[in-house]
């Protein structure tokens, strides 16, 4: 009897190595950004702390859970990586208020300088602008809202510049 499998199908039942690595990275950012949730609940418990040593203590924090997202990352080539710090930072700033969003920015921004790599720059440029970015937002809710109607629209606004931010790449030479 004459074998009816096209090669095609052949082809298809042949086991190919799968590399799983980023997907074990995007993973474990989302599992730290899921600690951001445990630090927003934790910061309204009525824990007999001072305000303002809550706000620099939620910082701290913030800023090693944005080390923690910066050491997991999917890594493009040497010295380039990506992962959702920006995300982290831009919610701080939405949520978490000025004091703790500088903090969290500060730790990050001095972490990522220390990582150094060809994608420093843009890096550090990611963790200044979503922090800014959330805090304007915050600043300017309801004319925004008025605006642009509604809060999905602030991931869009503030991951733009995230998506421009490869012009910091050193130029080839």
């Amino acid at each position: 009897m004459k074998n009816v499998c096209s090669p095609w199908i052949i082809r298809m039942r042949r086991v190919v190595p799968v590399n799983y690595e980023p997907l074990a990275g995007i993973i474990s950012n989302a599992a730290l950004l899921l600690a951001l949730w445990v630090v927003y609940e934790a910061t309204f418990l009525s824990v007999n702390v001072s305000t303002g040593l809550k706000k620099v203590l939620v910082g701290i924090v913030i800023g090693l859970i944005c080390i923690a997202l910066m050491l997991n990352p999917w890594e493009l080539s040497p010295g380039i990586f990506f992962d959702t710090r920006s995300i982290l930072l831009g919610i701080t700033g939405l949520f978490f208020g000025l004091v703790p969003t500088l903090i969290a920015m500060s730790v990050a921004a001095v972490f990522r300088l220390y990582q150094g790599g060809a994608g420093v720059w843009m890096g550090v440029s990611v963790i200044i602008t979503s922090s800014l970015l959330g805090l304007f937002w915050t600043s300017r809710h309801e004319k925004l809202k008025r605006v642009f109607g509604k809060l999905d629209l602030y991931v869009v606004w503030a991951h733009g510049p995230r998506h421009n931010a490869p012009v910091h790449f050193p130029v080839a030479s």
